[in-house]
């Protein structure tokens, strides 16, 4: 039987912290990747091995830095409905990863990533929301927006409802919508095609999505085989490039840790559609990055 703490859903309070250009990245390649992956691994080895000896201690200099960043950064608070374990059975999208946090502070910090051509009214799509922070996060940044936030589980598109309810309710900005987008629905074949597709497309069903959107995000969202069919979503559901200016072209945005399978098929799965790859190592000076790293 599992515990009551996982029978029952909780309302959590999430608060992001982030300041205007307190993070770095670097431009990597996949094999950038897979090194950053190994040294992580090596890392968390010697912690735990620490941990295990007693001579791990709290370094005073660490806790003196996290109170001067206490002072210095801002903070957004979101209320998140947490499912119980039985309304997502088989899902993980009854989780908050560490991947959302970090995404969410990183476009807090950065939200005209959010704006191609400095549009103040993009559509965002964000795919394989879960709990949908990141979605939220963009919501209340740039509350012009137009958000969208999907996954393929019905029950946990009933619970982001709920957790859009619980920031947006009665109050502007507008509330993000939420949608079924499910990755498996989506291949060259039918996207070449586009717009005239077989009545038998699975794509037809997400009539009023396809080519509308300037801005795809999401976050921990490649780790299996299935998910090179990511490239085909983007094709399909980003909007063509207006005038053929660079400036005005829709973009997809990931955050995706280093130690997850796939992601080098992912990228390879980019070029093989015809779309351009640009890859960033988020620094660790990013003030997100470093909590996540003091907590585990």
């Amino acid at each position: 039987m599992l515990p009551p703490s996982l029978l029952a859903a909780s309302e959590d309070l999430v608060r992001i912290p982030y300041g205007a250009g307190s993070s770095s990245s670097e431009v990597a390649t996949v094999d950038d990747v897979i090194a950053g992956a190994a040294l992580l691994r090596r890392e968390a080895c010697a912690r735990a091995a620490a941990l295990r000896s007693g001579s791990a201690s709290a370094d005073e200099s660490e806790q003196e830095a996290e109170e001067s960043e206490d002072e210095q950064q801002q903070w957004l608070s979101l209320r998140v409905r947490r499912p119980a374990a039985a309304e997502v059975a088989g899902s993980i999208g009854g989780k908050l990863w560490d991947a959302s946090l970090l995404m969410s502070a990183w476009l807090l910090e950065n939200p005209s990533l959010l704006q191609p051509a400095g549009c103040r009214t993009p559509r965002v799509l964000e795919i394989g929301a879960g709990l949908g922070l990141v979605g939220l996060a963009v919501a209340r940044a740039l509350p012009d927006a137009r958000i969208t936030m999907s996954d393929y589980d019905p029950a946990v598109l009933r619970n982001l409802g709920e957790s859009i309810r619980l920031n947006f309710a009665g109050a502007a900005p507008a509330a993000p919508a939420a949608a079924l987008v499910d990755f498996r629905d989506f291949c060259e074949v039918d996207v070449a095609a586009l717009p005239h597709l077989p009545p038998a497309s699975p794509l037809c069903r997400y009539e009023g999505l396809l080519g509308s959107f300037d801005v795809v995000i999401g976050s921990d969202i490649v780790y299996d085989h299935s998910h090179a069919r990511i490239a085909a979503l983007l094709r399909a559901m980003l909007r063509p490039a207006a005038n053929g200016s660079a400036d005005s072209h829709p973009c997809a945005l990931f955050v995706l840790p280093d130690g997850r399978p796939r992601q080098a098929d992912f990228v390879a799965s980019l070029g093989a559609a015809g779309l351009r790859c640009r890859i960033e190592r988020v620094g660790r000076d990013c003030l997100m990055c470093r909590r996540i790293e003091r907590v585990g």
